[in-house]
């Protein structure tokens, strides 16, 4: 296997200097494949006879503005429409807003302080975020509303509305939209779409869409956070892409990664316009730099104390996600250090980091439950790809900083690996083509997969560059919302999501098993979630005529529990509505 580390992926910035951060601002184990990342990360080479196809420049800012210049990404021109757009992106304009169209010489360039900059902005970053993972993936990432929307294209929208200090993703639309403000105390106009974190966010939620559509309806505190943990995670690893980046990262640290970085501080401009409208400091949205242990949800308030929300954990998803970022930051900085003890170039020893950490995220999902993601199952999602893929090396870093956040637990470590030990030996013997063959093929292996008696539905087959297989099953079940501590709620049902995932080699051997039944605790949290919401008047229920949200604060707004009515073959239920906001 080739053991070179791959190149950031996606178009490659100027060669512009970087500047230093804005100064002033509040601001059983398989045998091992390698210890590197697999051959499916390597670029194939292009013959060096070809004629180099003509090129546009699209300016763009790689994190929040002040923090470092502008540059510009290159384009083959054959692959990029009005807009800009491609074949996975649309940039659709509002009509108050100029848009953006070539120069002279053919390149989609502004100054930032031009309206078009916002369209390239998220273009470039949107792009870069998509091509990461399908990098980290060794495959395409069909959109998760693709099939729905009968389009292959997500929408981006730079400026869809004034006055609100926010952003969203929609799955309802397959979209992507972009929010300006005024700063209270700066007067500036604040534009969220030209925030590289804030768009790779975003991204985030669209990319976790793709790989697990469940996802996004869950209502319980682990798959809220863990979608928010994720649009963070992929905007840390989006930023790392970038070699302007890097270097700021080193300048910021001076090589010492547990100091505060443009990578540990997501949206700093964004925050920080937030904190003047709340009155609190802040010189981020989040930080990853943080101390945060698990707790029982009961235990937890539902949204932090409004002067003290940096520092409270709370069952709010927001919120909830900064134990998980923590933790996959945790994963970077002690991989970081591992690797340095062997190689001092700081900018390489960092991209290695990046690669190992990027590898395992987006495997752990590929790998992970199919409905209700508890940090619990990812964490251990984490494990089974580190295994599959490294052989296990690094596990050592994996369990002591799971342990440590109180994510894992010594007996979760044991019935991990006991699970792993009984993994039974299965093999596709042909290719599982549709519905039906799969549903046959589970039929015919239930017993040696020891599986529970549930109604298994096929949900989708994925398959890599590497010639892995990896099939998805589900469930449903439905519950009642009984009881006046649920006010508007009450009467209704919910409905809650398993499943069940099975990884199979190139040669058709089954590598890993992940079965996510549900469990009547599991529907217990999720109920005291929506009592918590309710009770706290933190609920916005889409489609139905009802919510108490308290007032028009847009803060509320945001860390507010938004449901949905959903048809379903079990007649309406409510899910967590397929907007994600922030």
């Amino acid at each position: 296997m080739n053991s070179d580390f791959p190149r950031p992926i996606g178009p490659s910035p100027s060669s512009e200097p970087v500047r230093n951060a804005r100064k002033g601002r509040s601001a059983s184990a398989r045998p091992a494949r390698s210890d590197e990342p697999r051959d499916k990360f390597q670029k194939s080479k292009t013959p060096s006879a070809e004629p180099k196809a003509p090129t546009v420049k699209v300016s763009y800012l790689p994190q929040d503005p002040g923090m470092l210049p502008p540059q510009t990404a290159e384009y083959p021109a054959d692959e990029l429409q009005a807009g800009p757009s491609n074949s996975r992106f649309r940039i659709s304009e509002s009509p108050s807003f100029p848009p953006a169209r070539p120069n002279a010489e053919g390149h989609l360039v502004f100054d930032v302080e031009d309206p078009r900059f916002d369209a390239t902005q998220a273009f470039v970053i949107a792009d870069r975020s998509l091509k990461m993972a399908e990098r980290y993936l060794g495959r395409e990432l069909p959109w998760g509303f693709s099939e729905a929307l009968g389009r292959d294209q997500l929408l981006i929208h730079p400026h869809v509305g004034a006055d609100v200090a926010n952003a969203f993703y929609s799955s309802q639309s397959g979209s992507l939209n972009f929010y300006h403000f005024t700063d209270p105390v700066t007067n500036e106009v604040v534009r969220t779409g030209q925030s590289a974190d804030v768009v790779a966010h975003e991204m985030g939620h669209a990319i976790l869409d793709a790989m697990r559509n469940e996802y996004i309806s869950s209502m319980s505190i682990h798959g809220g956070g863990f979608h928010e943990a994720s649009g963070d995670i992929i905007a840390m690893l989006t930023a790392l892409q970038d070699d302007a980046v890097v270097e700021a990262v080193h300048a910021e640290t001076q090589g010492d990664l547990s100091r505060p970085s443009a990578i540990t501080r997501t949206a700093e401009g964004l925050g920080e316009s937030i904190g003047h409208m709340s009155g609190v400091q802040k010189d981020a949205l989040r930080n990853a730099l943080n101390n945060f242990r698990y707790a029982d949800q009961h235990f937890l308030p539902y949204a932090p104390p409004s002067r003290r929300g940096d520092d409270v954990l709370a069952q709010e998803s927001h919120s909830y996600s900064n134990l998980f970022v923590g933790a996959f930051y945790d994963i970077l900085t002690e991989t970081h250090t591992a690797i340095s003890g062997s190689e001092r170039d700081f900018a390489k020893t960092l991209k290695m980091a990046r690669d190992i950490t990027g590898s395992l995220f987006f495997r752990a999902v590929e790998l992970g439950p199919v409905g209700e993601p508890s940090y619990r199952e990812m964490a251990e999602s984490f494990l089974t790809a580190d295994e599959v893929d490294f052989g296990g090396k690094f596990r050592p870093i994996l369990e002591a900083v799971f342990l440590q956040r109180g994510i894992l637990r010594p007996e979760d470590l044991a019935e991990f690996d006991q699970q792993r030990a009984g993994l039974p030996e299965l093999r596709l013997t042909a290719p599982v083509e549709g519905k039906k063959a799969a549903e046959s093929f589970l039929k015919a292996n239930r017993k040696k997969l020891e599986l529970p008696d549930r109604p298994y539905q096929f949900l989708d087959k994925r398959t890599n560059e590497s010639g892995e297989t990896v099939l998805l099953y589900k469930f449903d079940q439905t519950f009642p919302i009984d009881g006046a501590e649920f006010g508007s709620l009450e009467g209704s049902k919910g409905q809650i999501t398993g499943g069940l995932t099975l990884a199979f080699d190139k040669d058709g051997a089954l590598v890993s098993r992940c079965l996510d039944d549900i469990t009547d605790r599991e529907v217990e949290d999720i109920l005291f979630h929506l009592k918590r919401a309710v009770g706290d008047g933190m609920l916005v229920a889409q489609g139905t005529g009802t919510g108490n949200v308290q007032g028009d604060d847009a803060q509320a707004l945001l860390q507010s529990l938004h449901l949905a009515k959903v048809s379903t073959p079990n007649g309406y239920v409510l899910r967590r509505a397929p907007e994600i906001w922030g």
